[in-house]
């Protein structure tokens, strides 16, 4: 998939991160069966916002088309206007 495909940050998601994880830091684990699946939760959930954030800078980092379109105009116009220098001019006649 292409950069220009993916759809830009949804606030909802991002809102839905941030629940994910208030909920799972706010529960308090009371044996050590539990503190482990609690670590394990929390590693987890803070992965799951690693990876989201870096698929957010990967979108936000991309060339957007317009500049694509710029850039190969202008190549264009610097390779093709030494060929036009080459060309004979008029001089106007009076």
């Amino acid at each position: 998939m292409a950069a220009d495909d993916q759809a830009p940050e949804q606030p909802e998601a991002t809102d839905l991160v941030y629940d994910i994880r208030a909920s799972v830091l706010s529960y308090q684990p009371t044996t050590l069966q539990q503190q482990v699946l609690y670590d394990h939760a929390v590693t987890d959930v803070e992965s799951l916002a690693s990876a989201r954030r870096e698929r957010l800078n990967l979108v936000q980092d991309s060339v957007p088309g317009i500049l694509w379109v710029a850039l190969i105009t202008g190549g264009v116009v610097t390779v093709g206007s030494p060929s036009c220098s080459a060309c004979p001019t008029r001089r106007p006649t009076a």
